[in-house]
């Protein structure tokens, strides 16, 4: 093996509307000379504003090596998640960014479009 991987998902739910969702992913390189670790964290807090609609707040960060302080990348994101049908899933975000390497903050937004069965 290359890489070696460690997860750590919890999901809370405070109320029938209010839940969290938070995740720790571990990474160590083992085919690198010195030792390469780094650590990629999520949580994320939803509110069920009515059946199907979800308002949503992230926080990520990641640091893909840890004795290195210029690749830690910082995100602050409000979303939205939405189930209009069964099977159907739409998930957006708008993200602040904050790189280490970067004296300012930028912008990035994505949606997902999701159908299950």
């Amino acid at each position: 093996f290359k890489f070696i991987y460690s997860s750590r998902i919890s999901f809370f739910a405070f109320t029938e509307k209010i839940y969290a969702l938070a995740e720790v992913d571990r990474r160590e390189d083992l085919t690198a000379t010195t030792s390469l670790r780094g650590i990629y964290h999520m949580q994320r807090l939803g509110y069920e504003l009515f059946q199907g609609v979800h308002g949503l707040a992230m926080y990520q960060f990641m640091q893909s090596d840890m004795t290195k302080g210029d690749t830690r990348q910082d995100r602050i994101a409000p979303g939205f998640q939405l189930f209009p049908r069964p099977h159907f899933e739409i998930l957006g975000f708008w993200n602040r960014v904050k790189l280490a390497t970067a004296s300012e903050w930028s912008d990035e937004a994505y949606a997902v479009i999701h159908y299950y069965f």
